[in-house]
């Protein structure tokens, strides 16, 4: 990784869950990587491997974004873990229902709704 992901994205792991949050105004294709990354060492994680990505600061969003979200998804369950999002502009909602992927993802309103989510 030749960026630091701390510039792009925060981390931090509160009772037993993984809270990643978007710290840039998008999700952009030239920090996917770093993104793709901390879902990565969720290997290293204690089971059960839990993430919330909070997007609060997200304000604008594209397609290619879209696919960075699937793509995420997909690492985070492929190292064991489950995803939430939380804290989504209503604007990114509305893409995410016309583009029929709503369903594909668990949503919060709230990160602390995302994670009591994952503790029951």
């Amino acid at each position: 990784m030749s960026q630091d992901a701390s510039a792009h994205f925060s981390f931090k792991r509160t009772e037993g869950v993984t809270v990643i949050t978007v710290v840039d105004g998008q999700l952009v294709l030239e920090n996917r990587d770093l993104l793709y990354d901390l879902a990565n060492k969720l290997v290293d994680a204690p089971e059960p491997r839990r993430v919330v990505l909070n997007m609060s600061r997200v304000n604008a969003f594209q397609s290619l974004a879209l696919g960075i979200l699937i793509h995420f998804q997909k690492r985070v369950r492929q190292n064991g873990g489950s995803l939430k999002l939380c804290c989504l502009d209503p604007r990114i909602l509305e893409a995410l229902r016309l583009s029929r992927v709503q369903a594909v993802f668990e949503i919060s309103k709230t990160e602390r709704e995302a994670i009591d989510g994952f503790l029951g």
